[in-house]
């Protein structure tokens, strides 16, 4: 395909006197891989022969042009293309776009924008997705992203793997996942609420008590003055923990997102268990556990290593 020639071809097209593609959005063209290029092209040629047959109208393109442009800016970033789009990725991409402030119709109607590019674009497309799903209520588009199915095992193997040398990251999700905080106080913790001697923190009057990763998750890192992020509102913190999210699925880490209500609900409901002698909780790993026999006629139990494996 001829660029230039494409380009020329886009500066000169007029409806009713009026400029179809300005400067700003032939750059924005520009910047696509040659692939998803030629895609907007074949899009482009498809509304201007719609238009020019009254079947739609000119005034409404803009949002469609708009929205085609942000995914397949979407898709050159992470090298991909439309034969690559599968829900994983059409997810993420819908959640990257969305403003917090705006309100359900805007939000919807630009999902119906880039749902009509990926019909046009159907054959394309191997992957068979579901373009009803990414519909939101008016609460912030984060909120509704949320589900109350906690992480499971796996999951959070796989995310303390992936964060073993991301001190900050993974100290926070430590404290999200084991210490039954709510937001407003992971959002405090600070040098400032640290005691050295205890390896304590103390929030809202509340001791928070750290296992030895913890402590020498912080330890490495007492002299950075800078180490603990400072975030404006919950929403924030959500956004980071959205952030982290869609980094580990974009590494195939996670095959969903996971907000930090997935986060906080794992330990009492899915990845620790009640040691049957003593009734604490420990995470069902194996190093946390022994087999112990009462009476060589009884069963053999599983209970924790910390309080019941000495007679």
């Amino acid at each position: 395909m001829n660029w230039d020639q494409e380009y020329r071809k886009l500066e000169d097209e007029r409806i009713d006197d009026k400029i179809v593609s300005g400067t700003k959005t032939i750059n924005r063209i520009k910047q696509l891989s040659e692939s998803n290029r030629a895609i907007f092209i074949e899009y482009h040629s498809f509304w201007m022969d719609e238009i020019s047959k009254g079947k739609k109208k000119f005034t409404s393109y803009g949002n469609y042009r708009t929205a085609a442009i942000d995914l397949l800016e979407y898709l050159t970033q992470h090298k991909l293309t439309l034969n690559d789009l599968t829900q994983n990725i059409l997810d993420e991409f819908y959640f990257s776009f969305q403003d917090t402030t705006k309100k359900e119709v805007k939000t919807n109607n630009k999902n119906a924008f880039v749902n009509l590019f990926l019909e046009t674009f159907a054959d394309r497309i191997i992957t068979e997705l579901d373009f009803n799903k990414m519909r939101f209520s008016s609460k912030s588009v984060i909120d509704a992203q949320e589900s109350t199915e906690p992480l499971n095992s796996e999951e959070v193997d796989q995310i303390k793997l992936y964060l073993m040398e991301r001190i900050y990251d993974r100290l926070i999700f430590e404290l999200s996942y084991k210490n039954d905080l709510t937001i407003a106080q992971i959002m405090k913790i600070s040098w400032k609420n640290y005691d050295e001697d205890s390896h304590n923190f103390y929030i809202d009057e509340k001791l928070i008590s750290l296992d030895s990763e913890l402590i020498n998750l912080i330890h490495s890192k007492k002299d950075d003055l800078s180490f603990f992020r400072e975030f404006r509102n919950e929403t924030d913190f959500k956004k980071y923990i959205a952030d982290l999210s869609k980094e580990l699925q974009r590494n195939k880490k996670l095959k969903r997102m996971i907000t930090w209500k997935n986060i906080s609900m794992a330990k009492s409901i899915m990845t620790y268990i009640k040691c049957p002698h003593c009734g604490e909780s420990f995470e069902a790993v194996s190093e946390n556990w022994v087999i112990r026999q009462y009476d060589l006629r009884g069963k053999m139990w599983i209970v924790c290593k910390e309080n019941c494996s000495k007679e």
